[in-house]
This record gives structure tokens, sequence and C-alpha cells, in this order.
């Protein structure tokens, strides 16, 4: 069995905005949306990081795609460093393109996503042709047949974003990002907005390209129980950190972290024998230009000491793959 190569690997990922309307002594107040975030996705592999809404993740998927620009930290894909604010290394205009061709990205709202005045025929090609991903002869050739594998017939191409249902919508976004032939595809929340049954097709669609075509995915989501199934990974996100990370299976059977407890113990069950306790956080999450000193998570902890309230813990391996960031561990 082959080793496992790393496609991409983040380090110390910051983005921080400016509060409007505030200001404190010594500069701008700033709200971390993400905030020095580090991990690695091996090649065909899918990374699932979880958590409020509110909490990051959907900016630090942007953030890694450079479609937002970051505050600090670097990342890598495969040989090529794509941007490393420290080091004050970035890469170029020419060989940013060139990257786009094998990093896409699934956007979350299927229909803001998809220009309304153009057909689909013109929101695939578009990447198509600047990629130069086939000749220009057989361009609705190709289209077609990426449809076709993501479960949409060729009359679809004629058609425009408003005549189809929110499911079909999205399998046109995930056909857009497979048309120029990408690698690594990160997916933003790709199924928040689709009925449970829809859900579950579209999933099962994503992993028969995933075998089919070799992807690898950032998946993105709020919804761990979609996560348990479908990742191997899994990242915990709060309030701009990763405070629990390890191998999916394992993570849902024995969360470590007082938080991922928490979101566990909201899944419903499907067993109706089945007793479970659910664990209710007391409080909001707090904003991300207001985080508390020491622990992120003290204000929503019922574990929370004297020491949570002055020391941040940092990610530390708690078991073998098992990494917290908790000071029970």
């Amino acid at each position: 069995m082959e080793e496992q190569s790393t496609l991409l690997k983040v380090s110390g990922l910051k983005k921080y905005f400016p509060v409007k309307g505030t200001q404190i002594i010594g500069g701008k107040r700033m709200l971390k949306a993400v905030d020095d975030v580090s991990f690695s996705v091996e090649k065909g592999s899918i990374m699932g990081v979880i958590g409020e809404s509110g909490c990051g993740k959907s900016t630090m998927g942007r953030t890694i795609l450079k479609l937002t620009e970051p505050s600090g930290g670097s990342v890598r894909y495969k040989d090529k460093i794509l941007f490393d604010v420290e080091g004050r290394q970035e890469i170029g205009k020419k060989e940013l393109l060139k990257t786009r061709k094998e990093i896409q990205m699934i956007f979350q709202d299927s229909y803001s996503a998809l220009d309304p005045r153009q057909n689909i025929l013109k929101v695939l090609s578009e990447g198509v042709v600047k990629h130069k991903v086939t000749d220009k002869g057989s361009v609705k050739d190709y289209c077609a047949h990426i449809l076709s594998l993501c479960g949409l017939e060729e009359s679809a191409l004629y058609r425009f974003p408003h005549e189809f249902s929110g499911g079909q919508r999205q399998r046109i976004g995930i056909a857009r990002a497979l048309a120029v032939g990408p690698e690594f595809i990160v997916c933003d929340e790709p199924t928040v907005a689709l009925d449970v049954s829809v859900q579950s097709q579209i999933l099962n669609l994503m992993l028969d390209l995933k075998e089919n075509m070799s992807l690898t995915y950032l998946f993105i989501s709020h919804n761990i129980g979609v996560v348990k199934h479908f990742c191997d990974k899994i990242a915990v996100m709060y309030l701009g950190r990763f405070v629990e990370t390890g191998n999916a299976y394992e993570l849902c059977r024995e969360p470590l972290h007082p938080y991922t407890q928490a979101l566990l113990s909201a899944v419903p069950i499907t067993n109706p024998w089945e007793k479970k306790k659910r664990i209710y956080l007391e409080g909001s999450i707090p904003e991300g230009s207001d985080i508390p000193k020491g622990c992120r998570f003290h204000t929503r902890c019922r574990h929370a000491q004297e020491r949570c309230r002055i020391e941040e813990p940092g990610l530390s391996e708690a078991a073998p793959g098992r990494f917290a960031a908790c000071h029970l561990y």
C-alpha cells in the first residue's frame, strides 16, 4: 500500500477584520475570524471541519484559496507556497492561475454562486476555455459529459439557474468545480440548504466522484452527523481555532473536548430505544472581536477551572493521533 502524501499544508493561518467604528489603544479593534490554524490534508482523503455558525470555518476555506487575503500564516500546496505572510512570499499571478485549475471550491449558496444571466453551458465552459482543458470544437460535448457525471442531462446546458431545484443547482456547482480537472476541492457546506433526502444524493455523488477522479476534499460543515460518516479526519473549530482533531470514527466515538462532547450530544438518535444525555451549553458564542482571555471556551464550559480563565491551552496529543486544546488533558 502506497504511503499517503501531504497535498495541502496550512501553518498558523490568520484572518483578521477591522471592526468599524471602534478603536482601542495601539490600533484598531480586530475581529479574529481565523486565528492561528494549522493542519494538513493527505492526498485522497476527506478532511472535515465543523463548528457553530460564525466560528470562522468558511472564512478559513476562502482564505486558503486566496479568495480572501490572509492576515498571517502560510499555505503550501504540493511543492508550491501559495503564500507566506511572515516570510513575505506569494505565488505569482500566472502561477496562481495555473494552481486555480488544481484547486477548486464548491460554494454554500448554489443560487448566488451561479450567474443568473448565463445559461449552464456558459457557466461550465468559462473555466474550460480559460484553462484550455479541451479544444474549442469539443467544449460543448465536454461540458455535457461533466454534467452527465453529476447526474444531469445534456438539455440542462441551455437552461438558466432559476429553472433548477436546489439539489440540481448544487450538482451544477459541483460540475463547474470538476470541469477544469481539479485535484483538491474545498466544499463549503455544500448540502446545508438541501432536504435530507437530497443531501444524501449529493454526498453519495461526491464520494463516487472522489473515487473515480482521485479527488481530495476539505469538507466544511456545521452538521457533525454528516461529517461523522463522510470524512476520514475531523477538526472541530471554535472562535477561530481548532479545539480538537483526530480520526473521524474515534473522535465521534469518544470525544475529548467538552465542546465536541456537546456537539455530538445534539445529534439526533436513530434508534428509539437508545438513551443519550444531552449536554446544553450556557450562553452564546462570544464575538470574534471580544475573545475571552484564557481558554476561549471557558465561558460556556461545565468543567471550567481557574486555570482556564487565565491560560489558553494549545493543541496537545491527548491520545494516539488525537489532539485537544483543553487543560483536562
